[in-house]
């Protein structure tokens, strides 16, 4: 592993990844790091073009070198990368290959092989392979759950991760449990402001509204919101996303009032503190329209809609799927106010992205008869 390159090879590898550095001689192990370090700083900063260059240049040098214990993960690395803008079959074929040089350099048991397991059932859960994925997420966990005796965040993490997938295909039970476990480990594992913490609280709570234990879901959110309401970066993020759902959870007990006001709280930490331009505040402007619409507001109930559909167009492009809410709430405003015409507009153009996503259409009928009122979901 410490073999050295010759002046001509380093000159190769920097010109192969667009790197400006002196031609000095270095033990390939050395190059390796350096490249796949650079490639990780690139991904971090949002510079996915030079991260993948530097993780190419990497595996070059890895594969060269016979580095088969940093080639698996380089390759994790850029099987993440691939993940991250879209290229979902790359990914596994990479991700793939990750995993099998992970088994024959640290074998089966291994808290690495665990990583690219974890890795790998991110991936199959995004392309819908659910079983595949749970495979890959209880394997994970068995390992970790030996690792260090247990109880280390990586450990919460992949149970957070399997939970995930559990809430996704309806096993609630299942998803509570580890989730809960999760948040146990947290609580010992991080401090008590840490946005890995705040994230698994609110996806329990949610979790719990699901299964229709609002109380303690309450509790749930209002420990995020406490976390993170007057900070900034990812614990504001999350604290918006608290006030939102338990807004959401006023709104179906009937308490009007206090829902508008988390709405409100809501809305003031997406513009001003997470960011004004984000799918989230389109969503939480459409949510309080629709509350605004059953409390009869309906002038601000309007403006609401049109700030939702504006955002979500900014933000996503004028034929995403996260448009449909937002047109057929303001469908059904107009359908209530007495404006059936300027309604069928709106229905129509929710069906067409409808089509474009392979969803079902809805009927006019359809939209008018959504029961609005306390209790109902909007």
């Amino acid at each position: 592993m410490s073999r050295k390159l010759n002046s001509i090879r380093i000159i190769v590898i920097t010109l192969l990844i667009g790197v400006c550095a002196p031609v000095v001689s270095f033990a390939q192990d050395a190059i390796w790091l350096e490249l796949n370090s650079r490639g990780m700083k690139a991904y971090e900063s949002g510079d996915l073009s030079s991260a993948e260059k530097f993780y190419r240049g990497a595996l070059e040098v890895a594969a060269d070198g016979e580095l088969r214990a940093e080639m698996s993960a380089t390759l994790n690395n850029l099987g993440l990368l691939f993940k991250a803008t879209g290229r979902l079959e790359e990914a596994a074929s990479v991700l793939h290959n990750a995993l099998e040089l992970r088994f024959s350099v640290y074998g089966a048991r291994h808290r690495y092989t665990a990583q690219s397991m974890n890795n790998l059932g991110r991936l199959m859960e995004a392309l819908g392979r659910y079983s595949a994925a749970e495979h890959l997420y209880s394997q994970a966990v068995d390992i970790y759950s030996e690792w260090k005796g247990g109880g280390t965040s990586v450990l919460a993490g992949a149970l957070s991760n399997l939970a995930s997938l559990y809430e996704r295909m309806g096993r609630l039970e299942d998803a509570y449990r580890n989730l809960n476990r999760a948040v146990s480990i947290y609580d010992v594992t991080l401090p008590p402001g840490h946005p890995k913490l705040a994230s698994t609280v609110n996806t329990l709570a949610t979790v719990l509204v699901k299964m229709g234990h609002g109380v303690a879901a309450e509790a749930m959110y209002r420990r995020v919101i406490e976390l993170g309401v007057d900070e900034k970066g990812v614990l504001a993020f999350e604290a918006a996303t608290a006030l939102n759902n338990l807004a959401a959870l006023k709104k179906e007990n009937c308490a009007y009032e206090e829902a508008s006001d988390l709405y409100e709280r809501a809305i003031q930490l997406w513009r001003d503190v997470v960011g004004g331009r984000s799918q989230d505040l389109a969503v939480t402007y459409n949510n309080l329209a629709g509350l605004r619409t059953r409390q009869a507001r309906f002038d601000e109930a309007e403006q609401l809609y049109q700030r939702s559909i504006l955002l979500h167009e900014q933000v996503l492009g004028a034929r995403n799927r996260y448009l449909i809410p937002p047109l057929e709430g303001y469908a059904y405003f107009l359908l209530v106010t007495n404006h059936p015409e300027q309604a069928q507009v709106l229905i129509k153009r929710s069906n067409q992205i409808r089509d474009q996503h392979d969803l079902d259409t809805v009927t006019m009928a359809q939209i008018e008869d959504r029961d609005r009122s306390c209790g109902d979901e909007t």
